[in-house]
């Protein structure tokens, strides 16, 4: 793993988003909240669904929860 991550703010608008998935040929980016911690993830599907090229649409509306894992969880 790098140490320069891309990942989002949920305040950051959809239109960076698609920016950033388009300059680093991603199809999902981490979302974190205002404390850092990771909220959930946004994916190109999602961003599909904003056709608009400049909107003021927070990614924060479009995080897909991810659940937690940790050593006990089942695979």
């Amino acid at each position: 793993m790098s140490g320069d991550a891309v990942y989002l703010h949920e305040s950051d608008t959809v239109t960076h988003a698609r920016q950033l998935m388009r300059d680093h040929f991603l199809r999902g980016i981490p979302v974190v909240n205002d404390n850092g911690k990771v909220s959930g993830m946004i994916t190109d599907q999602d961003i599909l669904k904003v056709a608009s090229t400049k909107s003021n649409v927070t990614v924060a509306g479009f995080v897909n929860p991810v659940p937690q894992i940790t050593p006990e969880t089942d695979i």
